[in-house]
């Protein structure tokens, strides 16, 4: 029979009338302060969305929109996640008692995150790779302080309440904006629809307008990420462990308000799932049904046979790989439409890989490359492959890769793991563990269970408040603007108390947290990851900063239940910690000074500009973005808007090509330098071949470019009649490839113009 574990002296409550603090005591302060800052931090992450460049660039008197959380607010927020790493290793070398856990996942993830960093070496756009890479990084740090922290089932229910919280604050914001936001952006398109167009540049029937129209017209719920299909995703995982808690509390016979509060939020986030759109989502909400209804019933044999349940998973996930591929290969296609294009975008990706099959086209930089080998057929020119897989062997080449899957199976390896040597339903814990040192900061002085447990619940939301409303509000906007999103974030950060209280609460007359065993939580939160990883197969929000933080926090929790800290007979050497706490500390150090303050100071620099080009100061503003250049000399598309806003300045074509010449020195990728070089060059009138050069190289990057290779076309029949009657037979051959569906293909008027011009040259 297993011995019971030996509880773990380092979480316990010290008489609050000591005459001088223990190095436990401070431990305990320590531990507390990590887990709540944690928790806060990937509560504010996954509640806001984050973006490395503004979708619009701006232009003389156009009107500014609020900005959100930009390239600094992550880099900063990437170095605040290495504290609560920092606070677990120095309570490690404080505390004797104090034991950390060999989390193995996170190493293969670190090394992922450091090879992610070091593409920025061979990246095109540097500065991607640089500020997604510290992301990707700072999620293997999250992973490794959760599985640390997350000893207790009490933990593992405030994990649980936190990602109740964040599916209540996505609802009330999904809420917002379909039933307040939408009619308005509605009514400001149908009044304001000439000036919205104007300001962007496009015109009414061009490809961009219409499909902002549709978005716009078709009430799409984004959430706090870049598409519904993430949304979903999101929803999806958030879902299932909601779903968990309630079995749970229904398992347990609670209260019955506890259990209807969970439904309610299950009911209401379905409403939202529905709004999306996303087809994915019911395949994986049934899927994972099945799954957990199954793992349930045959938990003891899935316990006994552990290892031998996980070698048969793998082998199921790679025959079913296989059949996937070999489908696609031999018909073209896959089950479904929505597939199919998945389809197209992968066989792009391949050649795409073996241009640099060994390091990759660098991180978070797939686009560009990509569309050189994209199928005419699949004419969206995407980011991401919709596929994580796909993603990391294409942007971080075989090196990359191998350290995903070698990342998946460890972590498929601990997440699988029976608990050490106890029965997931019988352990007793006892709560005191988790507490904080009475008389601390955290801690509760009256010794009040309730209002002890509702400072912890009000310390998570008023954290991840915080920091939402530091990052992802424009304090420069509109006083109305900023008192309605301060409105707002204070619905979200209610949303979060009552989800954390309605799963880590006992009950209303046991009001302390809840530290009885949660077997159906932690089932819930492995089924909702494999369900991430599943939707993530064929959908993109799997390295968003909000949603792989929230992955990293469950993963981490859900291996750190199943662990057991080393008890051995004498006491271990501390030194591996004192490492550890320089290292991160060094870490810190290089992202605050190097990377966080100079991007933080450039961002700055490129608003003040924004806002001079919009004023019409379009001199000052080139001067500026020249500044942030050389204060972030990674970002070579300052040198894009310099040159863009010398051009609305009236300069001579010189000094716009010098710039335009160092940003395609900077960048080689950037299409739009390129064509905005060439346009130059036509104005100056410049030698023929050097514009030919220019459009030849864009239209290398992007032979599927029917807009580029017609304006091209247009220029040709002035210096080579032949050259452009190519070029539009070109177009024409393209443009039968296309879907008939396709919204990018040409009018018949188009088509029948385009066939008179040839004939007009000779063709």
């Amino acid at each position: 029979m297993p011995s019971k574990p030996r509880p773990d002296s380092s979480f316990r409550i010290h008489p609050a009338d000591s005459a001088r603090p223990s190095p436990r005591d401070s431990g305990a302060w320590l531990s507390g302060a990590a887990w709540m800052l944690l928790l806060g931090l990937v509560v504010a992450r996954a509640s806001m969305l984050e973006i490395l460049r503004e979708p619009f660039d701006p232009s003389p008197g156009a009107s500014a929109t609020p900005r959100g959380a930009g390239a600094a607010a992550g880099l900063i927020l990437d170095c605040l996640s290495l504290l609560p790493a920092a606070l677990l290793l120095l309570r490690r070398l404080i505390d004797p008692d104090f034991r950390l856990i060999a989390a193995w996942t996170a190493i293969p993830l670190l090394m992922l995150g450091a090879w992610a960093i070091a593409s920025t070496l061979w990246a095109g756009d540097r500065f991607a790779a640089m500020v997604w890479g510290t992301h990707l990084f700072s999620a293997a740090i999250i992973l490794w302080t959760a599985a640390q922290w997350c000893r207790s089932w009490m933990r593992l229910r405030l994990v649980g309440g936190v990602c109740f919280g964040l599916l209540l604050a996505m609802i009330a914001h999904s809420s917002v904006y379909l039933l307040v936001d939408v009619p308005e952006l509605r009514r400001n398109w149908e009044q304001d629809k000439s000036r919205i167009l104007a300001e962007r540049g496009w015109t009414a029937d061009s490809f961009s307008a219409r499909q902002f129209e549709k978005r716009v017209l078709g009430a799409e719920v984004f959430g706090f990420t870049a598409s519904p299909n993430a949304y979903a995703s999101l929803l999806v995982l958030l879902g299932f462990i909601a779903a968990g808690a309630l079995i749970q509390r229904l398992r347990d016979r609670d209260e019955p308000g506890w259990a209807a509060v969970l439904g309610a939020g299950l009911i209401a986030g379905a409403w939202v799932l529905w709004h999306t759109g996303a087809r994915t989502a019911a395949g994986t909400i049934a899927l994972g049904t099945v799954i957990l209804g199954t793992s349930w019933m045959l938990r003891g044999f899935l316990s006994r046979h552990a290892t031998a349940v996980y070698l048969a998973g793998v082998a199921m996930a790679l025959a079913m790989i296989a059949t996937i591929v070999g489908h696609g290969l031999r018909h073209g296609s896959l089950i479904h439409e929505s597939l199919t294009f998945r389809w197209k975008y992968w066989v792009g990706s391949w050649p795409t890989f073996l241009e640099h099959p060994w390091h990759g086209v660098g991180w978070s930089n797939f686009g560009t490359p990509y569309l050189a080998h994209r199928l005419p057929e699949a004419a969206e020119e995407i980011k991401d492959p919709h596929n994580f897989i796909v993603r990391v062997f294409v942007e971080l080449g075989i090196v990359g890769g191998v350290l995903l899957i070698a990342w998946m199976l460890v972590m498929a390896w601990q997440l699988t793991r029976p608990r050490w040597g106890v029965s997931a339903e019988s352990e007793p814990l006892n709560s005191r563990r988790d507490s904080f040192p009475q008389g601390s900061i955290a801690g509760s002085n009256s010794g009040d269970p309730l209002r002890h447990s509702l400072r912890r619940i009000a310390g998570i939301a008023l954290i991840g408040l915080g920091i939402n409303l530091g990052a992802a509000i424009d304090w420069n906007s509109d006083a109305a603007f900023i008192f309605l999103e301060i409105m707002k974030h204070l619905l979200y950060a209610c949303m979060l108390m009552i989800g954390l209280a309605a799963v880590a609460l006992r009950s209303t007359r046991q009001a302390s947290l809840d530290d009885r065993p949660a077997p159906w939580i932690l089932y819930a939160m492995l089924i909702g990851l494999a369900m991430f990883f599943v939707h993530n197969l064929v959908d993109f929000s799997m390295f968003e900063p909000g949603p792989m933080g929230l992955m990293a926090l469950i993963a981490g929790a859900a291996i750190g239940i199943r662990r057991k800290a080393p008890e051995p007979a004498a006491p271990p050497s501390r030194w591996g910690a004192a490492l550890g706490l320089a290292a991160v500390a060094a870490l810190t150090l290089v992202e605050a000074g190097l990377l966080a303050a100079p991007t933080a100071q450039a961002e700055a620099m490129k608003i003040q500009a924004d806002q001079w080009l919009r004023t019409g100061k379009a001199g000052l503003a080139a001067d500026e973005y020249r500044r942030a250049f050389d204060r972030q000399p990674l970002d070579a598309d300052c040198l894009f808007m310099s040159a863009r806003a010398l051009q609305y300045a009236g300069a001579s074509p010189a000094r716009v090509l010098e710039l335009l010449d160092q940003a395609v020195q900077a960048n080689p990728m950037s299409i739009n330098s390129l064509l905005f070089r060439a346009e130059t060059r036509i104005l100056a009138g410049f030698s023929p071949a050097l514009i030919r050069a220019d459009f030849d190289r864009a239209l290398a990057l992007n032979p599927m470019d029917l807009p580029t290779r017609i304006r091209y076309a247009l220029w040709l029949e002035r210096v080579d009649r032949g050259a452009a009657i190519e070029q539009y037979r070109r177009a024409l051959s393209l443009d039968n490839r296309y879907d008939p569906a396709e919204p990018k293909r040409m009018t018949p008027r188009q088509r029948e113009d385009m066939e008179n011009r040839i004939q007009l040259l000779g063709g």
